[in-house]
């Protein structure tokens, strides 16, 4: 059938590939979204809330607004239920520059800031150390995680745990170094985690506009 009709032959096998391809790359994007990997190892019992959607009115027509969970709305809606094992708050993922204390190493990094609770919800492998723990966070103590690859370029192979790093003019202690995270994409990658807390505006109450 191939040497009877070549060209058709071609058509057929490369259509037949391609579509087992397409669907072999739509089963792995499904498993990597969805499948609980190290160390979001609870993502099918995690909920993510993102952001909250606000309504409004006026004479002419009504509206929907999207905008980002707030501090206050987080803590009186989530950390006040009492069906989950933990609740943690997140800021958003920010670029920012960390320098060791002598400043002869300096980068940019991805720095995330949370609660005691994130340690709780994602499942760390330490290579060093230990997470900020909830009286750390409570007394606003500056202590930082960092991930392995951080580490490697900050400290090189010496220990990193006990040593100081600079942070927006602030000098964090690191207390934990973790593996680091595979995918920039998952909700649990960081370069540089620090509680939210070392931050006055953010645990100082604000009203509501």
């Amino acid at each position: 059938m191939l040497k009877e009709s070549p060209f058709f032959s071609v058509i057929t096998i490369l259509g037949t590939a391609l579509a087992i391809c397409m669907i072999m790359v739509m089963v792995i994007v499904f498993e990597i979204q969805n499948k609980g990997f190290k160390p979001e190892l609870n993502r099918d019992r995690t909920l993510y809330v993102k952001d909250v959607a606000i309504t409004h009115k006026n004479e002419e027509d009504g509206g929907m607004n999207y905008s980002l969970v707030g501090g206050r709305v987080a803590k009186e809606c989530f950390f006040t239920l009492k069906t989950p094992e933990a609740v943690s708050m997140q800021l958003m993922r920010m670029q920012t520059l960390v320098t060791s204390t002598d400043q002869t190493r300096r980068m940019k990094c991805d720095q995330i800031r949370t609660d005691e609770g994130f340690w709780k919800i994602f499942d760390f492998d330490f290579v060093e150390g230990t997470p900020f723990t909830e009286a750390d966070f409570q007394s606003a103590i500056p202590r930082v995680v960092i991930s392995n690859r951080m580490a490697a370029s900050l400290f090189g192979g010496e220990r990193a745990v006990g040593r100081q790093i600079v942070l927006d003019y602030v000098t964090y202690t690191v207390c934990g170094v973790t593996r680091d995270v595979p995918n920039p994409l998952m909700a649990s990658f960081f370069d540089v985690c620090i509680p939210y807390s070392c931050n006055d505006n953010l645990m100082t109450p604000k009203p509501d506009y």
